[in-house]
């Protein structure tokens, strides 16, 4: 997709009070990640999430590993994806950042439960979660459209 398709779809988010295109895209259809408020989102959960297993119970470093990795992976598919050329490639990157989404969520909820990391802790990081999926699902649908 050009440069003109995306100010056009930038535009639309605007309006729709949806923005989560903010700076101009680069020719060729790719995306600056750095422009695009979910992948900030994302990068602002990593960090929480390293923060509240630096703070967490003693052992499950399995499960700590494996919620530190989806976490990470959201944000870093979201901006390998931004780099693809076309709308449906970059929407196929957003769809496995959606699904470490998911993943973050269900290591999040056992490790509440298991009392890993407190339970005030993992609920911040679900609603994070869920405003990170909710920015995923409305971006993959504008490129779908």
């Amino acid at each position: 997709m050009g440069y003109g398709l995306w100010a056009v779809r930038r535009e639309r988010a605007r309006r729709s009070g949806h923005a989560h295109f903010s700076g101009a895209a680069t020719l060729g259809g790719m995306q600056d990640f750095r422009n695009l408020r979910v992948w900030h989102e994302a990068i602002a959960f990593a960090v929480a999430i390293d923060r509240a297993i630096a703070k967490a119970a003693r052992g499950r470093a399995n499960l700590k590993h494996q919620l530190q990795s989806s976490a990470e992976s959201i944000h870093a598919n979201i901006a390998e994806g931004s780099g693809q050329r076309t709308d449906p490639q970059f929407a196929r990157y957003l769809s496995v950042a959606l699904g470490s989404t998911t993943e973050a969520t269900s290591h999040l909820m056992l490790a509440r439960e298991i009392h890993v990391i407190a339970s005030s802790t993992a609920d911040e990081l679900l609603a994070q979660t869920g405003r990170i999926r909710g920015m995923l699902i409305n971006l993959i649908k504008r490129l779908d459209t």
